[in-house]
């Protein structure tokens, strides 16, 4: 069936502004803001001292204290239009102070529009959070102290868990509208770093990728049309890279119904599939879907009739979303997954799926679907149905529908969220795709093939545009020679959307598309891209800046990578060169106290998920897959290599460039990594000692994630028992907890110095022999350079002659006497929340009196854990039933930082903000900066020479 409610029927009836405005980088000479309009304008950004209440559209009694030039809009279709607005101003801005912004927008000389004429200050937009207040920002602290920073990752609109970047505008809400706060802010953030994931481009929903196409094809008025081989059995390891050998299909939901896409069967991606994002206009109208909820309106109101004309399109019940699978074009039938259905000659038509689909059996379904179940080829194709993606996301169709359209209801508030506060965004794989550029084999495969190579360029064009521009707006327009790729690209997309068809041609299948005119132009995005030369790309998408007194540090870790350990094994990262590239010497100014390095992957992880769960399951999925067909051609199925299959692409996995970056980030001295992907949230510590220095360089680790998107094992472990959990994770499986520790050398000919030795007896040294000590140790000392982990470092009890004496216990494995020092020395573990529960639990409502008092320290153990059992278990039930615990937490969450300074020592605080699972009405408070249900205190005092982990040296 045809989408219920195309843009074009309702394009008319919606605001100038599509998306927006959103603050994104403010500092001391420069302020900026984006902004998506659905029709050419000029645009001029003016800054305003405090808080401001205009009193009518004109503004008469306005002040304005710095405004822009007036500056066109970037056109990118016919009917999307962008602008980043700069504001400079010729000298430091007065840290800690209220500043509020406009908009104008001009046709020629003409003033025709601003935000207090376009109704976004009025209910229900309220755009500054109180009515009629234009939004604002707070000019960052000179301070650590004064200083605070929201941060989080990975927000999918059909995820598990509410939205936490709606939740954080409760969090920042009473600072505009208490009394006593409005004037001294306490809880908004100066600072909303995104690390990572802000858009699931490769795991969209059914529900929401129809409109992804129609309402991007519409705004640009031109469709892309998609190079597929000519012959459609052809997987991408044998699409000759020649003209005459593809097709051009064009990126329509008729031609590419939902769920059907066989995206790495063509691309050679390995991750989602069936509602990957693939064209250019599908991942622009997905940001505006993701940050704004203009593009969900029906209609939207009038100064007369506010309310009643105020109303969101109805999304399609799952049996209609799953008529339109059935519903496919029989020209571009052989390039989609195949799908059962009666008759595959019956009308179209006539195709119709069940009432009460989504309640069925799996039988019911299958005799529903066909009345025949008995035909032998039939059985086989319903098997086949059975374990496709396509009845998967048929059964959680309706929890999925629910879950965006939750979703949709905070987007108010998330939208109030980046129009008052300053963002920098970093991307990751799902912004792009899960398995980017996972392994150098998939690299190649993929940047050598046309759609695997087309969706990439799209994803990141799209993320220049809605990301990057606004992360380093000087950067992006410096007209230098050798410093102006970034400008050139923007400049360039807008010729690239031309060559597109017009939207009106409906040939949905192209076999004579004419690449002369396309061919330049690509060539040129692939030569700024780096997607041949990934050294020195022309185009960066690191960026930097001063906060305060801290500077940050945005790394990018997907473009930079280096597969030098083989084209298989995990990557480093980030290259040598673009290490030194992002992180360069001399990298602190004068005056600044302490350096944010923001990495989309955690660079102090947990590692058990990351040594041990996720390689051992990429080993089974290998194992696995060796023993299937490499590929399906009926089903337009790919099996991948277990090393692409799942994340192995965490820093500590390669060892080498994880201790490159370690030493790299410890000239900083004192760093705090925030880093998101993961899916849970945890703060860990890391003092790390290089030779010869008197003290170590403190690291803190603070993971946020998801902002909406709970993994299944998430909530499994969020589920356990929080006591056994604790003592699990605490006191075996994951012995880091406690503290994890690991030695090192870079030199050749130190290297070739270390042997280990064996105690044999307290003080008897022998040469350890193969088989007396652990392999891992003998690999650690084949590698270049050598890093060996003490964390299982084995220890003997020797039993004294005098069985009265104590036994000792004594390093069983050990070094020899005249071994060189270790180049480096570092200790790490993974902090619990320490507050006591009366603390923990402030903001709770008084229907929990249980949890206002502490159990005593000893009621675990003895006569006084079996009388207080019940109490215990009670107590630890409510802490995994609404996901409230000490070390990790699994669910959707966005994080608060700031600092404390207590007889000159500096400690770091990270709050989460969650709504615990507690029923109605008591499920609507995420706490406070006071009160937060999850806080984590990491000192960022430097430990002494003294401190370091001892180095197991024989006699010693």
């Amino acid at each position: 069936m045809p989408l219920q409610h195309p843009l074009s029927t309702r394009f008319a009836d919606l605001p100038l502004i599509l998306c927006g405005p959103m603050l994104r980088r403010v500092e001391a000479d420069r302020i900026s803001v984006w902004v998506a309009l659905k029709a050419q304008r000029d645009v001029v950004l003016e800054i305003y001292a405090g808080y401001c209440s205009p009193s009518g559209a004109a503004f008469p009694e306005k002040q304005v204290l710095f405004a822009s030039s007036q500056t066109p809009t970037l056109r990118i279709g016919e009917h999307l239009h962008l602008a980043l607005l700069s504001v400079e101003t010729n000298g430091p801005i007065t840290p800690g102070s209220i500043f509020s912004y406009n908009l104008l927008f001009f046709e020629g000389a003409q003033e025709t529009e601003n935000l207090v004429s376009l109704g976004l200050l009025q209910s229900p937009e309220l755009l500054g959070f109180k009515a009629g207040q234009l939004p604002s920002f707070v000019a960052a602290p000179e301070q650590l102290e004064k200083l605070r920073i929201a941060h989080g990752s990975c927000r999918k609109p059909h995820g598990r868990g509410r939205d936490a970047l709606a939740i954080l505008a409760t969090v920042m809400e009473p600072d505009f509208i208490e009394p006593d706060r409005i004037h001294d802010p306490r809880s908004r953030p100066h600072y909303l770093f995104h690390t990572g994931d802000q858009i699931y481009a490769d795991d969209c929903t059914d529900f929401m990728i129809q409109h992804y196409t129609d309402a991007g094809n519409y705004l640009l008025q031109k469709v892309e049309e998609l190079p597929f081989p000519l012959n459609p059995e052809l997987d991408f390891s044998k699409q000759a890279d020649q003209h005459a050998n593809y097709v051009w299909i064009q990126a329509i939901s008729a031609a590419l119904p939902p769920g059907r896409r066989a995206t790495n069967f063509y691309s050679g991606f390995t991750g989602e599939e069936g509602n990957h994002l693939y064209s250019f206009a599908e991942f622009c109208a997905a940001y505006l879907f993701q940050w704004c909820d203009v593009l969900w309106l029906e209609k939207y109101f009038d100064d007369a009739t506010r309310q009643a004309a105020f109303r969101y399109i109805e999304l399609p019940a799952a049996e209609a979303v799953f008529k339109d699978r059935i519903n496919d074009n029989s020209e571009t039938r052989p390039y989609l997954f195949g799908l059962v259905k009666k008759g595959e000659e019956q009308e179209k038509e006539k195709a119709e799926v069940p009432a009460g689909w989504d309640t069925m059996s799996e039988e019911e379904r299958t005799l529903a679907l066909n009345p025949s179940p008995t035909d032998p080829v039939l059985v086989d194709a319903l098997k086949r149905y059975g374990e496709s993606r396509e009845q998967q996301s048929a059964a959680d169709a309706p929890k999925s529908r629910e879950r965006v359209l939750e979703f949709r209801a905070g987007l108010k508030a998330v939208r109030r969220v980046l129009a008052n506060t300053p963002s920098i965004m970093s991307f990751d794989d799902h912004d792009i795709t899960d398995d980017w550029y996972i392994t150098g084999r998939w690299s190649k495969r993929v940047l050598n093939n046309r759609l695997g190579e087309t969706i990439i360029r799209n994803g990141l064009l799209a993320y220049a545009l809605f990301q990057a521009w606004g992360n380093d707006p000087k950067a992006w327009s410096d007209k230098t020679p050798g410093n102006d790729a970034p400008g050139k690209l923007l400049e360039s997309i807008p010729a690239y959307v031309q060559l597109f068809k017009p939207l009106s041609d409906e040939e949905l299948v192209n076999r004579n598309k004419d690449l002369a005119q396309y061919a330049p132009i690509t060539a040129a995005f692939r030569k700024a891209l780096g997607f041949d030369e990934s050294d020195k790309p022309p185009v960066k998408w690191n960026c930097s800046l001063r906060i305060g007194a801290a500077k940050v540090f945005v790394l990018d870790t997907r473009t930079r990578r280096d597969f030098s350990a083989g084209q298989d094994a995990p990557p480093n990262l980030l290259r040598k060169e673009a290490l030194i590239e992002q992180i360069p010497d001399n990298a602190m100014p004068i005056g600044t106290e302490l350096a944010f390095v923001v990495s989309g992957a955690p660079v102090l992880g947990l590692a058990v998920m990351e040594s041990i769960g996720q390689p051992t399951v990429s080993r089974v999925l290998e194992i696995k897959n060796s023993f299937r067909e490499k590929f399906d051609i009926g089903r337009r199925k790919v099996h991948h290599t277990g090393s692409e299959s799942l994340d192995v692409e965490h820093w500590s996995i390669h060892e080498a460039g994880f201790e490159a970056v370690l030493k790299r980030c410890a000239t900083l001295k004192k760093v705090v990594f925030l880093a998101g992907d993961v899916h849970y949230g945890i703060t860990s510590e890391m003092d790390y000692w290089v030779k010869g220095a008197p003290e170590a360089a403190r690291f803190v680790q603070l993971v946020s994630s998801s902002l909406k998107n709970i993994k299944p094992e998430g909530q499994m472990l969020g589920l356990l028992p929080a006591a056994l959990t604790q003592v699990a994770l605490a006191g075996g499986l994951n012995r880091e907890f406690a503290c994890l520790t690991s030695i090192g050398w870079e030199k050749e000919e130190e290297i070739k110095a270390l042997k280990l030795r064996v105690q044999t007896e307290p003080g008897q040294f022998a040469d350890a022999r193969q088989g007396q000590f652990p392999t891992r140790y003998a690999y650690a000392l084949s590698q270049k350079a050598v890093s060996v982990s003490l964390r299982d470092w084995p220890l003997q009890e020797f039993q004294p002659a005098d069985p009265a004496a104590p036994v000792q216990i004594l390093p069983r494995i050990v070094f020899k006497q005249d071994c060189p020092e270790p180049a480096f020395r570092w200790s790490m573990k993974v902090l619990p929340d320490e507050r006591t529960d009366a603390a923990r639990f402030a903001a709770l409502p008084a229907a929990f009196p249980q949890l206002a008092a502490d159990l005593p320290p000893h009621v675990y153990s003895g006569n006084a854990y079996k009388a207080g059992l019940q109490t215990i278990l009670s107590r630890n039930a409510f802490f995994s039933r609404t996901h409230i615990n000490r070390f990790v937490n699994w669910y959707s969450h966005v994080a608060m930082i700031h600092f404390e300074k207590k007889e000159e020592e500096l400690s770091v605080l990270h709050s989460m903000f969650f709504i615990p699972d507690l029923p109605p009405p008591d499920n609507k408070n995420p706490g406070s900066l006071a009160t937060p249900f999850v806080q984590y205190r990491a000192s960022l005092k430097k430990k002494l020479l003294a401190e370091r982990p001892a180095f197991p040296l024989e006699g010693a």
